[in-house]
């Protein structure tokens, strides 16, 4: 059980990494569309889960 928490965690890393890195390579207004967009999943899952 404890295995697979890590390397799940390890892939969480990697992606993590590979995400931030590709985030990096955006101008800075596709970073701001990215946010925005994350932003609004956020509130919209934080909104059905008080709903």
């Amino acid at each position: 059980m404890g295995q697979t928490v890590e390397i799940n965690a390890k892939t969480f890393l990697d992606l993590k990494d590979k995400l931030l890195h590709y985030f990096m390579t955006l101008s800075p207004y596709e970073q701001y569309a990215w946010m925005a967009i994350a932003l609004g999943v956020v509130l919209i899952i934080g909104a059905l889960i008080l709903w």
